[in-house]
C-alpha cells in the first residue's frame, strides 16, 4: 500500500510506484494464508484493480479483473463486490448481475 500511494520512502516525490505495488500484492497473495480473515482477500481485490484498469504496467484484462474480484467477494470482500457490481454496471452493462453484486 506504501508503494500504492507513494509514501514509501523509495517513492520518489511521494510519486506512487505501481509497478513495485503490483509485485507486492503478487506476492503477498502468492505466499499469503487463504484462511486470513482480511490480507489475502485485500491482495486479490488488488490484483482484479490492476487488471481493470492497467495500474502497474499490466494490461487491461477486464476477464482477469472479474476473476480475482470473484475469488474475494466469494469470501465476503466487500469491496469487491462493488467492484463487482460497478463493472457489471458500468462496463459490461449487464444489470442483473450488477444488481446481485451490490445487493
Amino acid at each position: 500500500m506504501f508503494y500504492e500511494e507513494g509514501t514509501h520512502y523509495y517513492c520518489t516525490d511521494n510519486k506512487p510506484n505501481y509497478e513495485l505495488a503490483w509485485r507486492h500484492f503478487k506476492e503477498a497473495y502468492n505466499i499469503g494464508d487463504p484462511n486470513a480473515e482480511n490480507e489475502f482477500k485485500e491482495a486479490r481485490f488488488k490484483l482484479g484493480q490492476y487488471h481493470q484498469y492497467g495500474y502497474g504496467g499490466q494490461p487491461i484484462n477486464i476477464n482477469l479483473a472479474i476473476s480475482n474480484y470473484e475469488k474475494a467477494a466469494i469470501d465476503k470482500h466487500i469491496e469487491s463486490m462493488n467492484a463487482l457490481g460497478s463493472l457489471y454496471f458500468n462496463e459490461i452493462k449487464d444489470y442483473d448481475q450488477a444488481a446481485e453484486w451490490f445487493r
